[in-house]
């Protein structure tokens, strides 16, 4: 088990002496955090929420040649990160919901055609964007939906989508309403994660 003495967010110190860390799950970190994160080089899981990320965030996180997992919900992550993150070919598991995301940069996260979970809840997303998913041929899982109140997604809308994505197993639509037949068929065919 590793231990770490942690001052106040936008003061992390002492991470480049750490190379047995590979978890590290830390809420409301600063942009001056994450260039002392990216020390951790045995690092596979980062999990921040609230974050606040700048133009360094993402470059700082692309030099973390293990991190496969990377959750940044509720965080000020934008079409721009995204651009910037597409280049990775490591990370597989992504969580980017309640950002700034957009379709701008989920057409940008297609890039990663090794993603096998996506989380892109409480976005800006429409149904027709929801399409260009079915290009990550390695997409297992994905959380779609938002808080109760939104409408851009519909379950049928987005159930025939659903259906053109090959290996997708796993499905959380959190806020999208579905009737008795739309949960039964969802129940057949997927491993459904969260409420409806």
């Amino acid at each position: 088990m590793v231990v770490l003495f942690l001052k106040h967010p936008g003061n992390l110190q002492g991470f480049e002496t750490n190379d047995q860390l590979t978890n590290l799950v830390i809420n409301d970190l600063k942009p001056a955090d994450f260039p002392e994160i990216a020390k951790l080089r045995s690092l596979n899981t980062l999990i921040t929420l609230m974050c606040e990320l700048d133009n360094q965030t993402i470059p700082a996180l692309l030099e973390m040649n293990c991190l496969r997992k990377l959750e940044l919900e509720d965080s000020n992550f934008s079409d721009a990160d995204a651009k910037c993150l597409s280049v990775s070919t490591n990370i597989t598991s992504l969580d980017v919901g309640a950002t700034q995301l957009t379709a701008t940069g989920l057409q940008s996260l297609l890039k990663m055609q090794q993603l096998e979970h996506l989380d892109i809840w409480g976005n800006d997303i429409s149904e027709h964007d929801l399409e260009m998913l079915a290009e990550l041929p390695n997409l297992k899982s994905l959380s779609i939906g938002g808080h109760p109140e939104q409408d851009r997604l519909t379950a049928d809308g987005v159930i025939p989508i659903l259906k053109s994505f090959n290996s997708l197993e796993r499905i959380w639509m959190d806020g999208i309403p579905v009737n008795d037949e739309q949960y039964a068929f969802l129940r057949e065919n997927y491993q459904i994660m969260g409420p409806f």
